[in-house]
């Protein structure tokens, strides 16, 4: 059984990837921040072009400890117009990295704008935890048009593998689906609207279900000094993450839908946690001259 210190550690990582990734990964802003790439570069839908060659950087908070994450996310064309390399790193600080032995959590996932079905397909996912002296990785790599996967695991000691079924439907990686969120596939992004994401290769199903809160529950519930929050979705989550998240995550969003903070609720330990854009720039590399293979070598990995 592990240490209370180390539990409470593990909880500190897992709360910075659950809710960075809520605030990132729904983080993509309209066509209205305009973007001037030509129609021929954007095969997908064009309020999703903007974040191309974006980075954008967060911070985690809780009542224990505030700013105790840095997290980035960051987007890439990867070799062709359709295909997007998308990675998010999260990085404990101050005293939790210090006994987290500088916990870094790193996943991306390769996808390609598939017009035919109108999302992303995901090419392969990869899912990495490391501290000092010490790694392990997930990496999924995605076949009949995302229809079923094969999942390796890898660690020092080696690497296992095993196959995983859609049942007939495509599936997604925890960054493919917010993608895919966002450009629409589940359904449009408007107040009022619910959508479900139950398609995650996962080992154990995993029910998100999402939704638009109506305009007069947003107004009631809008602080009052924070004019620019325009939307407020909810994302319940059925089942316990990590053994430490279930329950709500909520966030604001500005007129362009890009989530300005988010919390999430009923988190084991220390209650609830939030996290915060804080920056956004431009990549040093926006476009990758070849789509990057998946990590399946014995070794620590660096997106």
């Amino acid at each position: 059984m592990k240490r209370g210190g180390q539990r409470r550690r593990e909880f500190l990582a897992q709360i910075a990837r659950f809710a960075i990734l809520g605030v990132a990964t729904a983080s993509l802003p309209k066509s209205s921040y305009g973007s001037s790439a030509p129609h021929q570069r954007r095969p997908f839908p064009g309020e999703l072009e903007p974040w191309v060659g974006k980075a954008f950087e967060y911070r985690a908070g809780c009542p224990l400890l505030e700013d105790f994450a840095w997290g980035q996310i960051r987007i890439h064309r990867a070799g062709s117009p359709e295909k997007l390399f998308v990675v998010m790193e999260t990085r404990l600080e101050g005293i939790a990295g210090v006994v987290s032995l500088q916990r870094t959590d790193t996943l991306a996932s390769l996808v390609m704008w598939a017009s035919s079905q109108g999302r992303f397909v995901p090419i392969w996912h990869a899912d990495q935890v490391a501290r000092y002296g010490s790694w392990k990785r997930k990496v999924l790599v995605f076949e009949d048009g995302g229809m079923s996967c094969t999942e390796w695991r890898l660690s020092q000691e080696g690497a296992r593998s095993r196959r995983v079924f859609g049942q007939g439907r495509p599936l997604d990686d925890p960054l493919s689906a917010f993608l895919n969120w966002r450009a629409g596939a589940y359904g449009p992004l408007r107040p009022g609207e619910t959508m479900v994401i139950d398609n995650l290769a996962r080992r154990e199903p995993l029910l998100i279900r999402l939704q638009i809160l109506p305009e007069e529950e947003t107004r009631k519930r809008r602080p009052q000094d924070r004019s620019e929050w325009t939307f407020l979705m909810r994302a319940q989550v059925d089942r316990e993450v990590a053994e430490s998240l279930k329950g709500t995550l909520e966030g604001w969003l500005d007129s362009q839908w890009v989530v300005l903070f988010a919390r999430a609720t009923n988190v084991r330990i220390v209650g609830e946690a939030w996290a915060r854009l804080t920056g956004k720039g431009d990549l040093r590399e926006p476009n990758l001259p070849a789509p990057p293979e998946p990590p399946l070598s014995i070794g620590r990995w660096r997106a």
